[in-house]
């Protein structure tokens, strides 16, 4: 990961997404590796990423959580912590990119929860301006929940949340 680091971080994150957003298979285990290379690019070269680059990789991190129904951490997971990451810097701009995807009367993924919620354990003060809307929307759909893992993210997220 140096290696790749030192070529430029716009460069390298530049060279990873467009495989992935040109419908470009990897095989299972490549992508969990370059999204696990691109978590901990975010975490280490934060101040080092533009706007431009944020917002792309908000984007192709929400599609890589959401693009399969069931759960799938190994891939969902290092794409999540992609977005905790930048959070630390660009809350406005990730939760902007999970809300897209947290519509009223619509269970939301499994991982955009789990986002959300990790996310404000990590930047607890960023997450602030958005805890009215989060359980606005949360709230009326509890009883649409039938699992017990949803039962769970929507725990864990809306303790987080009003914390």
């Amino acid at each position: 990961m140096q290696l790749l680091t030192e070529c430029g971080i716009q460069r390298c994150v530049f060279m990873i997404m467009p495989l992935q957003l040109l419908s470009f298979q990897l095989p299972g285990n490549h992508l969990i590796a370059l999204l696990q290379t691109m978590e901990q690019i975010c975490k280490e070269h934060l101040p080092e990423i533009d706007g431009d680059v944020v917002l792309q990789l908000i984007e192709f991190s929400v599609e890589e959580m959401t693009q399969s129904a069931e759960y799938q951490p190994e891939q969902q997971l290092p794409a999540s912590g992609i977005l905790v990451a930048l959070g630390q810097a660009h809350c406005n701009e990730v939760m902007g990119g999970l809300l897209k995807q947290f519509q009223p009367g619509v269970l939301p993924h499994y991982t955009i929860l789990h986002t959300m919620g990790t996310l404000a354990s990590a930047n607890v003060f960023g997450i602030v301006p958005f805890i009215k809307a989060t359980l606005g929307t949360m709230l009326p759909m509890m009883g649409m929940l039938r699992n017990d893992a949803m039962k769970q993210v929507f725990s864990y997220s809306k303790y987080l949340s009003s914390s």
